[in-house]
């Protein structure tokens, strides 16, 4: 009821009054993982109607990682909130330019702090940043983050991290939205990680995972992750 309410504030304006629902809605719904997914859905159109729209994409993602944990249909209630969340996102020029604007300035902070090798610093935006692009369709950001991820988290392993680096990838991989080329990507880098530390057999499970995902979405031979996929079989 009161992320319902949130809702009812936010669309008039009042935010005050939907912050104050949401913060006494939660509590309510903890223990309900299907309400708490509706609940997480309507906070992200408050915060979308507030225009927050750096944050708004935190919430929708609770949402579907419990839609995801509880198996529910594309028919689902808690699928049609997530899907009018995505269409609001969508169909907003001004919440894309936002997000692309700040995601901007994030990408080339980072970048400096791999120019530096501030590892860890760098790394962290990268896996915010990744299901920002995944949101805003930006297939050339998402390759490219990917591909610095695992350049950062090979350069940490190098380094003696190897700890650190599988904490990173564990990270990007709850950051992912859905089972992609991204996590496909993902799991070759944790394959390489696993080779370094001797774990042959843990590797080639990982392997394996990385070719499951590039067939389920019948990757051509040129793409992105079967390219990664035979480089990391190479080495």
């Amino acid at each position: 009821f009161q992320g319902i309410l949130s809702l009812i504030y936010a669309e008039r304006g009042q935010f005050d009054k939907a912050l104050i629902a949401l913060s006494t809605g939660e509590v309510q719904v903890k223990v309900e993982p299907n309400e708490l997914g509706k609940f997480y859905c309507r906070k992200s159109m408050v915060y979308f109607y507030h225009k927050k729209y750096w944050e708004v994409d935190i919430y929708l993602r609770d949402s579907i990682r419990l839609r995801q944990s509880l198996k529910m249909n594309e028919e689902s209630e808690l699928s049609i909130l997530i899907n009018r969340m995505k269409n609001m996102m969508h169909s907003s020029v001004e919440w894309s330019k936002s997000v692309t604007a700040i995601a901007e300035e994030k990408l080339t902070l980072s970048q400096l702090k791999m120019e530096t090798s501030e590892w860890q610093d760098s790394i962290e935006i990268l896996v915010e940043l990744l299901p920002k692009y995944q949101l805003l369709s930006d297939r050339e950001k998402i390759s490219n983050i990917v591909e610095w991820i695992g350049l950062i988290t090979m350069n940490m392993a190098r380094e003696g991290n190897i700890e650190k680096a599988y904490i990173v990838i564990e990270h990007a991989f709850d950051e992912c939205l859905e089972v992609n080329v991204v996590s496909g990507s993902l799991f070759c880098f944790l394959g390489k990680l696993q080779v370094l530390q001797g774990e042959i057999q843990e590797a080639i499970a990982s392997m394996h995972k990385a070719n499951n995902i590039a067939k389920e979405l019948e990757c051509s031979s040129g793409s992105q992750l079967v390219l990664l996929i035979k480089t990391c079989h190479n080495d």
